[in-house]
């Protein structure tokens, strides 16, 4: 019963349309709520499993989207509290993220980031258009008004992450 009301709430989370934004709803809350969709859909390895009984999504500090992304501060994350960290991704130690959230802010340095956390079991995640056709797992996007997703799924295999069925029959492509 859990399970349905669950893959109910994610389907209406990711059908609402922009329009519903003129009610109040803030584009980057909207996808902030995305990016916990995309933790609950989203298995990491049993080798990094979370021994801490925390998931970290770590954000740009100050960006329009940390801000956002502090709203799931506390969240449970498949029995795992979700821990928001602001940083400076261009400088900081990103070994504590198993997400990672990149946005236009970070585009000069997204190479550098990528290199960074070449080997680790990290969900990365973009609303950028350059950094999201460039190699990251999930490539947030408006069309006609509405926010939509893509999939990378060799980006993700690199990562040694698994993506749900139910969240690759959402997205709009997956390659």
């Amino acid at each position: 019963m859990r399970r349905i009301i669950v893959c109910r709430l994610l389907g209406l989370v990711f059908a609402l349309p922009f329009g519903l934004y003129a009610q109040g709803i803030d584009e980057n809350a909207m996808k902030a709520a995305f990016v916990y969709n995309f933790a609950l859909f989203t298995e990491w390895p049993a080798d990094v499993q979370h021994k801490t009984g925390e998931i970290t999504l770590c954000a740009e500090s100050g960006s329009p989207m940390a801000l956002q992304m502090d709203a799931l501060n506390g969240k449970r994350v498949k029995g795992q509290r979700l821990v928001v960290r602001g940083m400076d991704l261009s400088r900081s130690d990103l070994s504590p993220c198993q997400i990672l959230f990149i946005d236009h802010e970070n585009r000069k340095d997204w190479t550098s980031i990528r290199r960074r956390i070449e080997n680790a079991s990290v969900l990365t995640v973009s609303d950028d258009v350059e950094i999201g056709a460039d190699g990251v797992i999930i490539a947030l996007s408006v069309q006609n008004r509405r926010l939509v997703f893509d999939i990378d799924m060799s980006a993700a295999r690199l990562a040694r992450l698994s993506m749900s069925s139910k969240l690759l029959r959402l997205a709009r492509t997956v390659k």
